[in-house]
């Protein structure tokens, strides 16, 4: 029995298929040799996942080709002679040339369960290719950073390096990958050892930015993950810097009606061993959340940001016994005289809890709140992540007992 045609995996699956590489770098848009090397390199692995991408999609359709013939064949056994001649005449119409196989109704019953398993290969392969095309994304934009700081050490100085960056980033696919989940877009960054320490996160001006993963060993030595402005002073970024090849983290740039920020109001608050706490916004003018840590987490240093429910506004607090630790707070505020109604409630994690399920993206948005215990090593983690199927998850990995993690629940206004 032949493969599938391509016609039939766009008819069944069109919403699962990713774009072809794009036109990212124009003619004459080169400053220099190294700058077109970059570009290239970026092509050429752009083509490997294209072309690997559709050695799984062969691998995938052979596979229903298969799997349907033997089904058929068991149906033999106790399928009455006509039923049996339908479903055969109707599964060779998927695998005619320039065939189309259609959806609902005319998929029968008896090889549904065929169909719903090839859709979701489809869709996880897709979420795959997604997942390697923007990991590619991420690492140009870290080779062009590079690129641009270069420039600073040219005539042109740093004027010419922030042109630069701006003029590069235009020329890129958007950033990603960017998931929908109802209205909710999220598209994400990462940090890792060696990376730029700014990497910009918002990419079109109305995303509110948040903290979603620290890994790593923050022992003093100069460690920090946090959100904080670009080099243009206006522009959230990530921003991250390390001594330990162990630290990591990952932000979330979140789009969605009911987050706007082209009006809402933002400003960093830092709080630390010398300024531990830090009263910030009443909550019926905002809210705010935890967006970094920094120095020497031990097994007694607590950091977050909460509601004071006797005076109604969110603090920031730091517990510890270190004098070099630290964090960060991003405060939202609302326009004078507007609270959009939103439904706030928090929740936590321990280490040795199951991972704390939230609630479904589409209905609402999570912000990192809490972080609690030592930060000692590779296994050291907290996160709070949309999955696959939509969900918030609060979580993490730790070796020690004390590590925690809280989270600030936001349900948007039905």
């Amino acid at each position: 029995m032949r493969a599938l045609p391509a016609l039939i995996l766009v008819c069944f699956a069109l919403h699962t298929r990713a774009d072809g590489p794009p036109e990212i770098a124009p003619p004459g848009a080169f400053h220099d040799e190294e700058h077109e090397q970059i570009f290239a390199a970026y092509q050429a692995r752009l083509k490997e996942l294209e072309q690997a991408n559709q050695t799984r999609l062969e691998a995938i359709e052979q596979s229903l080709a298969t799997t349907l013939a033997l089904r058929l064949l068991e149906m033999a056994q106790t399928t009455p002679a006509e039923r049996l001649r339908e479903l055969r005449t109707t599964s060779r119409r998927w695998f005619a040339p320039r065939g189309k196989l259609e959806i609902g109704a005319e998929i029968p019953p008896e090889l549904a369960p065929l169909v719903a398993a090839y859709r979701s290969s489809l869709e996880l392969n897709a979420a795959a290719h997604t997942e390697a095309r923007a990991s590619a994304g991420d690492d140009l934009i870290r080779r062009l950073d590079a690129y641009a700081v270069s420039f600073e050490k040219r005539p042109e100085g740093k004027k010419t390096t922030i042109a630069l960056r701006e003029e590069i980033r235009k020329l890129l696919p958007r950033s990603g990958p960017t998931r929908t989940f109802g209205e909710l877009e999220v598209a994400k960054r990462e940090w890792r050892f060696g990376d730029p320490w700014c990497t910009r996160m918002n990419f079109h001006g109305d995303e509110l930015i948040t903290l979603n993963r620290v890994r790593g060993l923050f022992a003093g030595g100069g460690e920090f993950i946090e959100l904080g402005l670009w080099d243009d002073g206006l522009t959230p970024a990530l921003l991250a810097q390390s001594m330990q090849r162990t630290v990591s983290g990952m932000a979330y740039a979140l789009r969605h009606p009911q987050l706007d920020m082209r009006h809402w109001k933002f400003r960093f608050v830092h709080f630390n061993s010398q300024n531990p706490t830090a009263k910030l916004v009443h909550h019926t003018r905002g809210f705010a959340f935890l967006c970094g840590v920094s120095g020497n987490y031990s097994e007694d240093t607590h950091s977050y940001v909460a509601l004071d429910r006797d005076d109604g506004f969110y603090h920031a607090r730091l517990d510890t016994d270190r004098n070099d630790a630290g964090a960060r707070a991003l405060v939202i505020e609302f326009p004078e005289g507007s609270n959009p109604g939103f439904e706030f409630s928090t929740a936590e994690w321990r280490r040795g809890d199951p991972t704390v399920e939230l609630i479904p993206a589409s209905a609402g948005v999570c912000f990192l709140s809490g972080v609690s215990g030592a930060l000692r090593s590779q296994h050291e983690e907290l996160s709070l992540t949309v999955g696959s199927d939509g969900i918030w998850r609060l979580g993490g990995a730790s070796k020690r007992n004390n590590t925690a993690a809280r989270a600030l629940v936001l349900k948007f206004k039905k």
